[in-house]
This record gives C-alpha cells, sequence and structure tokens, in this order.
C-alpha cells in the first residue's frame, strides 16, 4: 500500500471515530433541527419503499415544519439524494452511523485531491485543521446533508484531477471511466443539494479551461460527454422523485411546499443588505467553527503555487458558496456554523495548510501558531459544549416521555421547548399506527376531536419553561389553552 493511502486510510478512520463520538455523546443522536428530522422522515419512508406517508388526523393538530401534504399523503420538502443515502443507515438499524462514514471517505478523499493541489505536506496539515474544526465533527456528527454533497464534489474532484489535470495523462479508457465516474458524483450532488452543486460543480469541471495548458483543454472537451452522462442518472432519479411528488419533474417539493421558494433579490423580501448581513454573520461564524486562525493563513497562501490554473481554482471554489449564497434569502436554522458554506472545505483545506507551512516557516511568527492553536482548542470546547447543551435542551420533550413510560398515548405541546418552536417538535414517523406515542399541539377546546379521532390513545399534555417540561394528563372537560399557529 502506497503512503499516501495509508495516510488517507487513516485520517479517515480517525474521522469515522470522532464523528461518532459527537454525534452520540455531544448531539445525543437527536436530529436537532427541523431539517434533520425532515431527512430523516424521508430514509425511514424510502426505507420502507415510499416517498410519502398517511396524514394523521386532526391534520392541523400534527403539522410539522417543512412537510406538506398531495393527495391526501405527508411529503417532506428536501431532495432525495442525501434521504436515499441515509435510508441505507435506517435499515441497517443505524442511521446515526452514515455521516461518520461519509465524512471520513471526505476528509480522505479531500487530503489525495489536494495533494494534487498544494502537495503532500500541506495537503495533511490542511486536512487536519478541517478535522479538528467543530465545523466538520458537528456536521460529520449530525443528519444534515452536508457532508453527504461534500463527498460527492470531493470525489468528483478526485477523478477529475486524474482525468484531465495529470500530465502525462491517463489512459484514455481510464480517463473515461474517470470522467463517468465524476459525472455520477456530480449527479449525486444534485439530487442532494442543487444549488450547491451548480455553484462548484461547474468550476471543478471547466478548471482546466482556466489554464494555458492546450492538453488540458483538449482532454476537457473530449471527456465533458462523459462527465455529463455520468450525472443522468442522478439527475433523472431527482425528476422522477418530484414528479411522483409535484406531478412536474421540474417542479421540486420545496417549491410545492413554499411555491415563493429560489434565489434572487425579492424572494420572501431578500435584499442586497439581507444577504450582506447573512454573508457576514457567517463569515465570523467561519472565524469561529474552523481553525481559530484561518483568515491570517488564508492571507499567508494568497500567493499563487507554480501551477496558477490550480492555483485560481482553489481560490475561485472558496468564493463560489459566499457568493451564490449573497443570493439566497435563508440564513438556515441551528447552523453548526456556516454549514451552507460547509462544501468550500474543499478549498479551504488546502489553501489553510499552504497559509499553515508558510506561516511556520519564519519563526517570528510561530506564536501565532500556538496562539491559534490554543484559541482553536478552547473555540472546540465551547462549540462542543454549546451543542450538547442546545441538543440537551431541545430533546427535553423526548426525555420526559421515555421517563414517563408511556404507551398508546398521544401528547400535545402547549409550548415550544428551548429555542425550538411547537412545530419543529410535532415529529411522528411515516409509519405512525405502531408508534407507541404520537405528537401534536395543543388547540384548546379542539383537543377533543383528537380523543375521537385516536380513541385507543391516552391524551396528555406538555408544557416547557425556564424551570423544565412538565408532562400530566389532558382533561377535556378542562382543556388546556392552545398554542396559535404560526404565519408561515
Amino acid at each position: 500500500m502506497k503512503r499516501p493511502w495509508a495516510i488517507a486510510l487513516a485520517i479517515g478512520f480517525t474521522a469515522c471515530a470522532a464523528a461518532l463520538a459527537v454525534g452520540r455523546w455531544v448531539l445525543l443522536d437527536f436530529p436537532g433541527s427541523a431539517d434533520e428530522f425532515a431527512y430523516l422522515w424521508q430514509a425511514e419512508a424510502m426505507a420502507d419503499g415510499h416517498l410519502t406517508g398517511e396524514v394523521i388526523e386532526p391534520a392541523d393538530a400534527f403539522v410539522t415544519f417543512h412537510f406538506g401534504v398531495v393527495d391526501g399523503r405527508r411529503y417532506a420538502r428536501f431532495p432525495p439524494g442525501w434521504p436515499a443515502l441515509l435510508s441505507l443507515g435506517v435499515m441497517a438499524g443505524w442511521p446515526g452511523i452514515v455521516n461518520p462514514l461519509l465524512g471520513a471517505a471526505a476528509l480522505a478523499c479531500l487530503y489525495l485531491w489536494a495533494r494534487a493541489f498544494v502537495g503532500d505536506r500541506a495537503a495533511l496539515v490542511g486536512t487536519l485543521l478541517t478535522l479538528s474544526s467543530p465545523f466538520f465533527l458537528l456536521n460529520a456528527g449530525s443528519y444534515h446533508s452536508h457532508i453527504s454533497c461534500f463527498l460527492a464534489l470531493v470525489a468528483a474532484g478526485l477523478c477529475l484531477d486524474v482525468a484531465w489535470w495529470r500530465a502525462p495523462a491517463p489512459g484514455r479508457r481510464l480517463s473515461g471511466l474517470l470522467a463517468l465516474a465524476a459525472g455520477t458524483a456530480l449527479g449525486m450532488a444534485a439530487a442532494i443539494r442543487p444549488y450547491t452543486a451548480l455553484l462548484l460543480g461547474g468550476p471543478l469541471v471547466v478548471g482546466p479551461l482556466l489554464g494555458r495548458d492546450a492538453s488540458r483543454r483538449t482532454r476537457v472537451i473530449r471527456l465533458l460527454p462523459l462527465v455529463v452522462l455520468g450525472a443522468l442518472p442522478g439527475l433523472v432519479a431527482y425528476a422522477l422523485v418530484n414528479r411522483a411528488l409535484t406531478g412536474d419533474p421540474f417542479l421540486p417539493a420545496t417549491q410545492l411546499l413554499d411555491p415563493a421558494e429560489g434565489v434572487g433579490f425579492g424572494v420572501h423580501g431578500h435584499s442586497p443588505r439581507q444577504g450582506l448581513q447573512n454573508t457576514l454573520l457567517w463569515l465570523v461564524e467561519a472565524f469561529a467553527y474552523t481553525f481559530f486562525l484561518s483568515p491570517l493563513l488564508l492571507f499567508a497562501a494568497r500567493r499563487p503555487s507554480a501551477d496558477k490554473a490550480r492555483s485560481t481554482l482553489l481560490w475561485l471554489l472558496l468564493f463560489m458558496l459566499p457568493l451564490g449564497y449573497f443570493f439566497y434569502w435563508n440564513p438556515g436554522g441551528f447552523r453548526y456554523g456556516p454549514r451552507f458554506w460547509l462544501e468550500g472545505l474543499i478549498a479551504f483545506a488546502p489553501l489553510i495548510g499552504i497559509g499553515f507551512l508558510r506561516t511556520w516557516a519564519l519563526p517570528s511568527r510561530r506564536i501565532l501558531i500556538y496562539f491559534g492553536i490554543g484559541m482553536g482548542l478552547i473555540v472546540l470546547g465551547k462549540q462542543l459544549s454549546d451543542a450538547h447543551t442546545k441538543a440537551f435542551e431541545r430533546s427535553a420533550l423526548y426525555r420526559a416521555v421515555e421517563d414517563a413510560g408511556l404507551d398508546h398515548a398521544v401528547v400535545l405541546l402547549l409550548s415550544g421547548v428551548a429555542d425550538m418552536p411547537f412545530w419543529d417538535l410535532t415529529r411522528n414517523p411515516p409509519e405512525w399506527r405502531t408508534q407507541p406515542v404520537l405528537y401534536g399541539r395543543g388547540r384548546g377546546v379542539l383537543d377533543k376531536d383528537v380523543a375521537r379521532a385516536h380513541p385507543q390513545r391516552r391524551l396528555f399534555y406538555y408544557r416547557w419553561d425556564e424551570s423544565g417540561g412538565r408532562l400530566f394528563p389532558a382533561d377535556l372537560d378542562h382543556p388546556e389553552p392552545g398554542v396559535a399557529m404560526p404565519d408561515r
């Protein structure tokens, strides 16, 4: 086994173990946001061979964020790529293992890909700094989709690097197979996070055109049809899912639920000012969730390497996500860092690796590296501690139900829990009839409708306040005041 592959395997093993530990003991294996639950719900439905689930009646009592109803069936709004991968973990009985495994593969591929751009040492340093960041660890331990998209993009980059960046080029047959594989990975990325795949996939594919190497341009022109062919299965699968849910292969489920969803100013009142505010917020978060001295290291990496085309591609990839999401209206919730930018680690990691080595090479600046490592460890501990506290608070409802040993019950929320609104917590699986407990929202006198619809289940109320939550039987002769439906 060649040494780079041995190093890549060691990085992957370490990343998987670290992400598993974060998912289990920091995030408590709890889908800490509405997005994560929607992904897990989709995965559970797919594991049973479905895209939708039966509506729980009365529907108004069991409304859940990110879910809509089509033809009398519930559906979750997100693209199908990540839930399809997550469904493998559901079928295996361990969905929490999927993101750590994908994160391990992503960092191993990142190291191998970065070597061609910045060399062995910088690639290793940048990858290890990424591995030790709360940005990577929290996302790899979560149920979010970004790690899977990151892996798809860096795998595409690795295949394309061999297919048409290296000189002399590999054989024609190998180049063709790698171009097909790169296209397949890009198609998967598009089925996971289409906007991110567009922003980063385009530069990855046309990167050789940035330089003056005519042979590279020739390889791009010759192999580009194979990349497109490889991407078709992922794109067609996405279109078929859209058609099954919305009746239109080009209408995503997210736009069926929210017709105003989209990119650009005016969408949900989005403006250049809000875009700038989001970008500045994410820059601060990027500083806190990645290596503490990352701005300094990026500045130190500004001088191009010998291959200017590769250097230009790295900087282009770094700025594509901040530029693209400047035009997107939603800053995202419970972010684990600026997670809309996570796939930008494909360029960030090798660049800070260069910056670290260049800074370390000057003895007068090594004190900055020591300071950055110390502050980075403090920030890592703080971010993991805060994430654990948030996950513990948000899961209070489900712990209370588990401690009470409820069975054949419906729990109606009279409030949100911690900073989580009630409709992020009315969580029920696609196959809900066999579940011991269903979760809905209290609606005052209308709670009698829930009792009539589920006569075999006892009704309970749950209310949360700063001192903790309270679970108690529902007295429908004197129902508790219900919570109002927020304006979406």
